[in-house]
């Protein structure tokens, strides 16, 4: 019997188009070449009891014309996405190296490096399981450093907030 490997696809894409919010609550990511990133599906997993405030679960799909993979991300009240992303924002000038964020479960990963003229340049990392023969799929995208960056953490920090109890 074959054994199962690690399947990885890194997709390169073109520069982020303007964030969109939707009625539905959704955040959706342009991330290029007909790829765009959803988030999604919020709902917290624990009804009552003493986790009912704390964990929020939240689906992430990838839909383009070469891939489709979606991942429930298991999440203490969103793990500081937005803020992650607001810090990101705040240091519009530059960094170096890589600034690292990743959910409670390590579904979602995210890897931000500043090229230094303006653009922050986001690797989204979704995986399956925490199995080696789980699948990765890694999507770079390239935010503008200010006000998109400043619009992104102002999306997550909404979608979040707005979740269904």
């Amino acid at each position: 019997m074959p054994s199962r490997k690690s399947q990885s696809l890194y997709l390169h894409t073109d520069h982020v188009d303007d964030p969109i919010g939707d009625d539905e609550g959704a955040v959706r990511l342009p991330a290029g070449r007909g790829c765009v990133i959803v988030f999604a599906a919020r709902q917290r997993p624990y009804a009552d009891g003493p986790y009912a405030d704390e964990f929020l679960d939240y689906q992430v799909e990838v839909r383009g014309d070469a891939v489709q993979a979606s991942v429930r991300v298991r999440s203490m009240g969103g793990d500081d996405l937005a803020g992650f992303l607001r810090d990101l924002a705040a240091g519009f000038r530059g960094w170096a190296g890589a600034r690292h964020w990743r959910s409670l479960e390590d579904q979602l990963s995210i890897d931000a490096t500043h090229d230094g003229r303006g653009h922050v340049t986001l690797i989204a990392q979704l995986r399956r399981g925490p199995y080696r023969d789980d699948w990765e799929l890694a999507i770079p995208i390239v935010v503008e450093a200010g006000a998109e960056m400043t619009a992104l953490a102002d999306m997550f920090e909404v979608f979040f907030r707005d979740m269904p109890v």
